[in-house]
């Protein structure tokens, strides 16, 4: 397929992501929608990431030394591929099945929709801790909800986890009440037209540029969809300690904070 005509970006950053990396591209290669490209936004990797991206034919292109911060490395990327549908993965973001692409998006096909993101299901081998947060998360990422509206867009002191987590025990209505961020860039589809008129911020160099681009679209009348048929095994294994240390990142992330290299988690 002509580079000209392709529809999607799938835009995927990597730092040594050698041991889980062929996996999420055999992945992709098997998905049942074909028309994409993929870009790979590297970070000065130093095992055989590259190698593998080169095998599967991906564009690659480097991110200059220093300079990454998650939002830079997702504006770098968009603006080195061509499609309308721009998707985030991170290097080890693993699609659970072909149908992965295609059910993410289908929902655009309402105008209203700016972005559409799935739950991360836990890799094999993770530490107990992990185990024990996705399986009192587990029944969030089976919900299909659409965000309409900021008032249900903070992410709270606590991060959305812990609101995930209490939603197990006190059901309510998701798209009304629960208090969560939204649209995750570990895996994530936006508007490439949308992002022309309001690039990912910068200004978060540590996290939460996908809440704060999901939250500018919902005040202008779009919406974000949560697709239960669009997951991605993704995670880092933290134990407790790794996990109270993400709560306090959690707390930060409405916050603006200025461009500098952050160090990267992801």
């Amino acid at each position: 397929m002509e580079k000209k005509n392709l529809e999607t970006s799938i835009i995927i950053r990597t730092k040594n992501e050698e041991r889980y990396l062929e996996h999420v591209l055999l992945m992709l290669k098997k998905q049942t929608y074909k028309n994409f490209e993929i870009v790979i936004v590297d970070d000065n990797s130093t095992d055989k990431t590259l190698e593998i991206a080169k095998k599967y034919n991906c564009k690659i292109v480097k991110i200059p030394e220093g300079k990454f911060t998650y939002p830079y490395a997702c504006n770098f990327g968009i603006r080195e591929s061509i499609g309308e549908n721009i998707v985030f993965l991170s290097g080890h973001s693993i699609p659970i099945n072909t149908k992965w692409l295609e059910n993410g998006l289908n929902n655009f096909k309402s105008e209203k929709v700016a972005g559409v993101y799935g739950y991360p299901l836990m890799h094999y081998g993770v530490s107990l801790f992990e185990n024990i947060m996705y399986f009192f998360s587990r029944d969030f990422g089976n919900r299909r909800f659409i965000i309409s509206n900021v008032k249900n867009m903070k992410i709270g002191r606590l991060g959305p986890y812990f609101h995930i987590f209490l939603f197990q025990w006190f059901p309510i209505t998701v798209a009304k009440k629960m208090k969560i961020g939204a649209l995750g860039f570990t895996n994530a589809i936006i508007r490439r037209d949308l992002w022309e008129k309001y690039n990912i911020n910068e200004k978060f160099a540590g996290g939460g540029e996908d809440h704060d681009w999901a939250r500018h679209w919902v005040a202008k009348g779009f919406v974000i969809v949560h697709e239960p048929n669009f997951k991605v095994y993704h995670s880092h294994n933290h134990g407790l300690i790794g996990w109270i240390k993400q709560f306090i990142g959690w707390t930060k992330m409405t916050e603006e904070i200025e461009f500098k290299p952050q160090k990267r988690n992801f």
